[in-house]
């Protein structure tokens, strides 16, 4: 289901290429979040008889809206099992492409409880709904993380572009793979959000913010 109101507002491969070459390095904290500053951003897309746009059915508001926001950290990538310190496990082939099976063994695949507990562990929490919002869609007023241009996760077989996508602040996989936020779970760019209903011991993806 879509949520109309909300109560509240890894794979490192690429992390050099991103940074540049021959220059001084980024300090860790850099390379490990994303520093989103405090502002307003577009929110929600209009649906309507008279206008739908082709991301109304893709967002987690019925309506445009000016959503503010405090400043905040968010990790850049989703957790790894080798940070949540899990042993390396070998998965049944899920896509076509293999990069793109490397990519979702390396992560760490936890339940929404274990998610918020470990992020707990560092001081930190899940994002909001809001917060992944903006991650996803900058602040330009996109209606997905990849604005107007077609998706990189269009097709039947998922490809590492489309699972690592890197979206408008930073952040890697922001346009396909489920992860938990504060509350519920949301679906990547399509920027649908379903409320955790506390007995569901599925697991998923990750990432944590302060």
């Amino acid at each position: 289901m879509r949520l109309a109101t909300f109560a509240s507002s890894a794979f490192l491969t690429g992390l050099a290429a991103e940074f540049g070459c021959g220059g001084p390095a980024a300090p860790a904290s850099e390379l490990r979040e994303v520093f989103v500053p405090a502002g307003t951003f577009i929110a929600g897309a209009d649906c309507n008889t008279a206008k739908v746009e082709p991301g109304c059915d893709r967002s987690f508001r019925d309506r445009r809206s000016s959503i503010a926001l405090d400043a905040f950290y968010i990790d850049r990538n989703l957790v790894t099992r080798g940070e949540y310190g899990m042993p390396d496990r070998l998965l049944p082939p899920q896509f076509a492409d293999p990069e793109a099976n490397r990519y979702i063994e390396g992560l760490a695949i936890v339940t929404y409880e274990k998610a918020q507990a470990y992020c707990a562990k560092l001081g930190k929490r899940l994002p909001t709904p809001d917060e992944f919002e903006r991650i996803a869609r900058g602040t330009d007023g996109r209606v997905t993380p990849w604005g107007t241009r077609e998706s990189p996760c269009l097709g039947s077989q998922l490809t590492l572009g489309c699972l690592a996508y890197v979206g408008p602040a930073g952040a890697r996989s922001v346009a396909h793979l489920p992860q938990w936020v504060e509350g519920g779970l949301v679906y990547g760019g399509y920027h649908t959000f379903e409320a955790f209903k506390g007995d569901e011991p599925a697991a998923y993806a990750f990432r944590c913010a302060r």
